[in-house]
């Protein structure tokens, strides 16, 4: 049912969008046939994933929207990356008081687990934000702000 339902949005996006950008046609018709019946992995053809001649068709109204967007993707992606990394560190202070038993330390090792998986896809969405912003600007002051993230730079304050 979800399914259903997101595929009509993209599709009625996407019939919009070619109302808007006439020349996208091409693109949008040499997608893959398998991803257009999975809402998921269709392309939406924002403007920082065109090329730099096909987003000169694009309305300057769609990018700034990107970029509105994908600048709030990035700051709530730090913040969920640093409430996320303060329960590992709690988790991770925890863990040896708190294992009485051999049940009880498999299941903080779960969780300890599924907390790194979390940042490892947040760290993932905050990657993928700053890369449309680099693709839709040039180097700026958001830049400082915003700065690249790397693995080393994702740990814990006590680690």
């Amino acid at each position: 049912m979800r399914q259903t339902s997101l595929l009509q949005r993209v599709r009625k996006y996407r019939d919009s969008l070619l109302v808007q950008i006439p020349s996208l046609r091409s693109l949008i018709e040499a997608e893959p046939q398998s991803e257009s019946s999975k809402p998921e992995m269709m392309n939406l053809f924002l403007p920082s994933s065109l090329d730099k001649q096909s987003r000169t068709l694009i309305l300057t109204e769609l990018i700034q929207l990107e970029d509105q967007l994908r600048f709030a993707q990035a700051y709530e992606s730090l913040s969920q990356l640093r409430a996320q990394l303060h329960s590992h560190s709690v988790v991770y202070k925890n863990m040896s008081r708190l294992q009485p038993s051999q049940g009880m330390y498999t299941k903080m090792n779960a969780l300890q687990d599924k907390i790194d998986a979390q940042i490892a896809a947040i760290a993932a969405t905050y990657r993928a934000a700053r890369s449309a912003l680099l693709q839709t600007h040039e180097h700026g002051e958001w830049m400082n702000s915003l700065k690249e993230l790397q693995d080393k730079d994702i740990r814990g304050i006590s680690e």
